[in-house]
């Protein structure tokens, strides 16, 4: 299965936590089924921290992250683009380890 977000939000902005959440739903389909799949950033001009914690962070919250990685490739990212696998990269992490992230916003929060 191909799930190309643009196509699936109907639109080249992934911003929100409800559109995050259309695209999880698809992919937990793809899960359930233990189907292979393919998550395509193609034609998208912006994607949020906020939609990716509703669909990828959610997904590596609910499934086990080897299965995750047997079944899904991610595609479509721009060759030159830095800066959104780093974003996906620190989403699964904050989904893999949260403990870790509420530790450093507790030491955050005593500073303030």
């Amino acid at each position: 299965m191909n799930l190309v977000i643009a196509d699936c939000i109907k639109s080249q902005t992934a911003a929100f936590r409800n559109e995050g959440q259309e695209v999880y739903n698809r992919m937990e389909k793809a899960m359930q089924a233990r189907q292979p799949f393919t998550l395509s950033f193609a034609g998208l001009d912006t994607c949020s921290t906020q939609f990716l914690n509703a669909s990828i962070g959610k997904l590596y919250r609910t499934f086990e992250e080897a299965d995750i990685n047997a079944h899904m490739t991610i595609t479509g990212i721009d060759s030159q683009d830095t800066i959104l696998p780093e974003m996906i990269s620190r989403t699964i992490d904050k989904a893999l380890r949260p403990e870790h992230y509420a530790e450093l916003m507790e030491q955050t929060l005593a500073y303030a």
